[in-house]
């Protein structure tokens, strides 16, 4: 397994990629579940694998590269346990179809807060962030009952919606928020 981020940010996404190998070629689905850590989110990048080939010691193996991403949760160390993968493969020595599971390394990390972001919370990490705050037309006057609308949208790239922490308008004098 390698990694993209060993020392993460807290909410930091960090892809970690899992190379399969076999001498011959994949022939059936390959199966594998995520486990459940306390202290980060993992989820799947995609339902497919990136397939490929690669020449290791005078062979050449057919590959299959799964990424999947860790969102650290906490400030700490983080272990994300072995993953058995259960492939199905056609074996170039033999030529005869083969079913195996390949276990892969368990992974260690350790995410921090940086002190800048410390005295700031909550906070997004991802590669960009727009902010678009848009409000209805303004008026010359106002009449009491009337109604202002402000439409506040956030979009952080890279970064699910489940990361990005809820909008908490300030109450001022005189309005009422209605969310």
């Amino acid at each position: 397994v390698s990694r993209s981020e060993s020392h993460p940010v807290v909410g930091q996404k960090v892809v970690l990629r899992y190379e399969l190998l076999v001498d011959g070629f994949f022939n059936g689905g390959t199966q594998f579940e995520l486990p459940s850590i306390s202290s980060a989110s993992l989820a799947k990048a995609s339902s497919f694998a990136i397939n490929g080939s690669k020449r290791l010691e005078g062979r050449n193996l057919t590959s299959q590269i799964w990424e999947v991403y860790l969102y650290p949760e906490q400030q700490g160390l983080i272990q994300v346990p072995s993953i058995s993968f259960a492939i199905s493969y056609q074996d170039a020595s033999s030529n005869s179809s083969k079913s195996t599971i390949l276990l892969a390394k368990p992974a260690l990390l350790y995410a921090y807060v940086p002190p800048e972001l410390d005295i700031i919370a909550p906070y997004l990490v991802a590669e960009a962030v727009t902010i678009e705050d848009n409000w209805s037309t303004l008026k010359d006057s106002y009449q009491q009952g009337d109604v202002i609308t402000r439409s506040v949208v956030i979009v952080a790239t890279n970064l699910p919606a489940s990361h990005i922490p809820p909008f908490k308008a300030k109450q001022f004098d005189g309005g009422s928020i209605i969310a």
